[in-house]
């Protein structure tokens, strides 16, 4: 399964999921299991549809590029965080719901210390479930994967971290619960467009940091809150909330302004990428250049290391017209992925026999030209080794 562009979309290929009506999220225009024949393709791009996702030929490869124990993980994870953030609409955050998320962050951490790729998680979960419970799961995969970069590059790729654990823990339970402030604020406002909302509405959505801070300072501790209550302010002073409540122990606030820096960068990377629809590559280029004085250096270079330009599962095009999905990128070349040719230069679907991986990085010449629809040709360095840190 992969969410393309409307654009990109041809017959045969299979709805994965329901196609909403944007007027009327109640009345499905396309149901699951669809085939697209015809001119369906042509009328969704007439609709002004962005993406929707598909099941086509070469998904199953994609698929098996993700440990299925880390996928099943991600699914029970959200799973509970959904029906907490449910049970907290309706009243207090009681302390066993947050605290047996230990046990999740742990078995995550595991995973990801055994997997080579730095991959953000595809989850099967309709973005209208519980949109904040999908996101806790996303930020708490890029969160522990920016600290265990940060750490390696103090202790060493082979250090255990162990007496970390903590850290990790706190860090983990921060990012999956960073959104719960907004089970306070009403849901209306909450579904209102940025240009709609006033002055009152806009205060009240900015205030859920401070309802989150509150709400988990009791439960989850100083840590956990002042994480939270940082992850919308910037290192430039912007931001919100400008009054902090913060833990005056010196050793909490520093930990607390760590992970709150991480979060920021995490939460800005996905609010792009999950709610604006930028492709990664172009995420990382708002973060690194018109962003880049937001966040704190260190935390923003570890940031980059660990999330790719073109994660696994990304819909790409290369100038000679192929299309196809990112299979995986090798170390120290970020911007050539391999990735399986499903469409030839005709447009026409490539048989099964045929299709292979291709590897950019044994291609010098080969250029990839669009990334899920969008022209990111001019995002590309020269040095295909490059950082985005180099790329200034």
């Amino acid at each position: 399964m992969i969410n393309l562009p409307v654009g990109e979309l041809a017959n045969q290929m299979i709805v994965a999921r329901p196609v909403l009506n944007p007027t009327d999220p109640g009345n499905v225009i396309l149901p699951q299991g669809t085939v697209l024949t015809g001119r369906l393709p042509e009328l969704l791009r007439r609709i002004h549809f962005r993406t929707i996702w598909v099941t086509t030929q070469g998904t199953d490869a994609v698929n098996a590029e993700f440990p299925e124990e880390l996928s099943l993980l991600y699914q029970e994870i959200f799973g509970e965080l959904a029906k907490t953030f449910d049970d907290s609409r309706e009243g207090d955050l009681a302390q066993d719901r947050v605290i047996v998320y230990r046990k999740h962050i742990l078995a995550l951490l595991a995973n990801l210390r055994r997997t080579s790729g730095t991959f953000v998680p595809v989850l099967d979960i309709d973005l209208q479930a519980e949109e904040c419970a999908l996101f806790g799961v996303i930020m708490c995969h890029l969160s522990l994967l920016v600290l265990l970069e940060m750490h390696n590059a103090i202790f060493g790729s082979n250090a255990t971290h162990e007496e970390h654990t903590a850290d990790y823990v706190q860090l983990g339970i921060s990012a999956l619960f960073h959104e719960i402030g907004k089970t306070k604020v009403p849901i209306q406002v909450l579904h209102k467009e940025a240009w709609d909302l006033t002055q009152h509405e806009t205060s009240l959505i900015e205030s859920y940091a401070v309802k989150g801070c509150r709400l988990l300072q009791p439960i989850a501790g100083a840590i956990v809150a002042c994480a939270v209550l940082r992850h919308h302010l910037y290192e430039d002073g912007s931001g919100f909330p400008q009054e902090l409540e913060e833990s005056k122990n010196a050793s909490t606030g520093e930990f607390g302004r760590t992970f709150g820096r991480i979060l920021a960068i995490a939460h800005a990377y996905c609010a792009l990428v999950y709610r604006q629809g930028y492709a990664a590559i172009e995420a990382l280029e708002e973060l690194n250049c018109a962003r880049r004085g937001q966040f704190d250096p260190d935390t923003l270079r570890a940031f980059n290391n660990v999330v790719l330009p073109f994660p696994i599962g990304s819909p790409l095009a290369l100038g000679s017209g192929h299309r196809g999905v990112v299979l995986h990128t090798p170390d120290g070349q970020p911007f050539r992925p391999t990735f399986l040719v499903l469409w030839d230069k005709e447009g026409d679907a490539v048989a099964e026999a045929q299709r292979i991986p291709f590897a950019l990085a044994e291609y010098p010449k080969a250029t990839v030209s669009r990334v899920s629809g969008q022209d990111i040709r001019h995002l590309l360095p020269a040095d295909p080794a490059s950082r985005w840190e180099d790329m200034q």
